[in-house]
């Protein structure tokens, strides 16, 4: 899937995206392994089928994810997990899905009646820091083929968040039936929100970086700076 976000494929392609995620969804399947991919993190890795479950997993819902050694399948979450975890007694357990249905489980778990969701995806911040990365390489290799002269950078590379939701929406309101209408639809607007927070262990080393910078220059910055009037006793006109 990746491969089509670099080559400019819109996100409003979905059929080719989810054609996609169910080829390396079966030869993931067939081969026993998947290596993640370090553009996506692995997240666009999931079988867009709303039909395929696993009946191993408690209630159909994707396996835990161990916080403490990242086991699951997923990547140890930044920051300590206790502390997380005693913050807030409601948080859910990290899910590593790898199924449509997986998503479309985690959206029914709370036993909502709902006709329209909206979809809310929060990406880690180590996303744009890898997807630059991967585009700098790409324009260095095409040079690199390009004769002198010849050379055109490639199509403007269509976001993550884009993508994923293209591929994943479908196959959430395939599954997730309402009893009264027989159809759930997407909708941005729909008072109903499902949340998706993908998180990375390597996000503080790739992206900490980008945090710091954008701090210290809004705290030189002399437009953050209060500007104190004089005291009204004065009677001093103040400067615009």
């Amino acid at each position: 899937p990746c491969v089509l976000r670099f080559l400019g494929t819109p996100a409003a392609d979905a059929g080719a995206y989810r054609d996609a995620c169910a080829r390396d969804a079966a030869a993931a399947s067939s081969s026993g392994e998947q290596a993640t991919c370090p553009c996506c993190l692995g997240i666009l890795q999931f079988d867009p089928d709303p039909a395929k479950v696993d009946a191993s997993d408690e209630d159909g819902q994707a396996p835990r994810v161990d916080v403490d050694g990242g086991g699951g399948g997923g990547a140890k979450p930044s920051g300590s997990s206790s502390a997380r975890e005693d913050a807030d007694d409601d948080v859910p357990p990290r899910r590593s899905p790898r199924l449509a249905s997986h998503y479309a489980a985690g959206m029914r778990s709370a036993g909502h009646e709902i006709v329209t969701f909206a979809l809310e995806v929060t990406l880690p911040p180590s996303i744009p820091m890898r997807q630059a990365a991967t585009r700098a390489l790409l324009v260095e290799a095409l040079r690199g083929i390009s004769a002198e002269n010849a050379f055109s950078s490639p199509p403007a590379t269509t976001e993550l968040r884009d993508a994923f939701r293209a591929t994943l929406v479908p196959a959430l309101e395939a599954t997730a039936i309402d009893r009264v209408t027989n159809r759930v639809r997407h909708d941005p607007n729909a008072p109903f929100k499902f949340a998706l927070l993908f998180e990375h262990e390597r996000c503080r080393s790739e992206a900490g970086f980008a945090t710091r910078k954008a701090e210290e220059h809004g705290n030189r910055d002399g437009r953050n700076r209060k500007r104190r009037a004089p005291p009204p006793q004065l009677q001093l006109a103040t400067l615009p």
